[in-house]
């Protein structure tokens, strides 16, 4: 019998929602969906559901560490999704391990996650330096929001702007930069692909739903595209694509947010 060619692992690093709407968890399912072999490596953990984050604790980055050598003693990845890092010492840690010989050549996906929507840090202020020196240069890619970016770029980000600026900020950086459109007004939902100078356009019709874990999903689902061998805009093209159809089927669990259709 003719033995089936091994899936690619795609590791993700990053905290835990034990609603299952983000995190991790939503990163494994949609590693699974896009037929490539999920492995986590958790940051951090919370105390959550649909309607908002109670309470955040940060892991010990020894013990990341440690997940992280008997992974790559045993096998390597084929793609790196990094999501909600925590602490100052972590991101650090995550910074180190990064620039290891065992990850050179790994697409690095980050969605640069500072904060949850109701409020609770998921990562310190302290550590936003480290990210942006150490961290964003071994990524492939990053998935801000207009947020996120605003903090990134020091510039209030509206529709009006977020061209010109990402142009900018993103002109000399030797990682791309995926700016997310639905946080930005308009009957659209632009991602706009900062790549070595060259802006690519990722429409699709807003759609009117409050979903959790968006910004997870996408940037799991690019890590899953490129660990099959897809560019990075084609990648992203893709995880815009499942995304949507994902928010066009999500569905209730609990009192708040809708959680998305992965199945779709």
């Amino acid at each position: 019998m003719k033995r089936k060619k091994p899936l690619p692992i795609v590791l993700s690093i990053s905290g835990s929602d034990p609603s299952g709407g983000a995190g991790i968890e939503a990163d494994l399912k949609t590693f699974h969906r896009h037929g490539v072999h999920g492995v986590a490596i958790p940051t951090l953990l919370t105390a959550q559901n649909t309607v908002g984050v109670r309470k955040v604790r940060f892991l010990d980055p020894d013990f990341v560490e440690e997940q992280w050598r008997v992974i790559f003693a045993d096998f390597r990845p084929k793609a790196i999704k990094l999501g909600a890092l925590g602490s100052r010492s972590m991101v650090l840690r995550i910074a180190k391990l990064l620039e290891r010989k065992e990850a050179a050549g790994i697409p690095v996906v980050l969605d640069p996650v500072m904060g949850s929507t109701s409020g609770a840090v998921l990562l310190e202020s302290s550590a936003l330096s480290i990210l942006k020196n150490r961290v964003f240069p071994r990524c492939h890619v990053i998935t801000p929001n207009a947020g996120e970016f605003s903090v990134l770029s020091g510039k209030k980000i509206d529709m009006q702007n977020a061209e010109a600026v990402l142009r900018t900020f993103g002109k000399d950086k030797p990682y791309a930069i995926l700016l997310k459109g639905g946080h930005l007004a308009g009957t659209e939902s632009v991602d706009m692909l900062c790549q070595h100078g060259k802006l690519s356009r990722f429409g699709g019709k807003r759609l009117p739903v409050h979903a959790h874990g968006t910004g997870c999903v996408l940037a799991s689902s690019i890590a899953a595209n490129l660990a099959l061998g897809r560019s990075l805009p084609a990648a992203c093209r893709q995880a815009k694509v499942f995304v949507h159809r994902a928010l066009t089927s999500s569905f209730k669990l609990g009192e708040g947010r809708n959680v998305l259709n992965l199945w779709a």
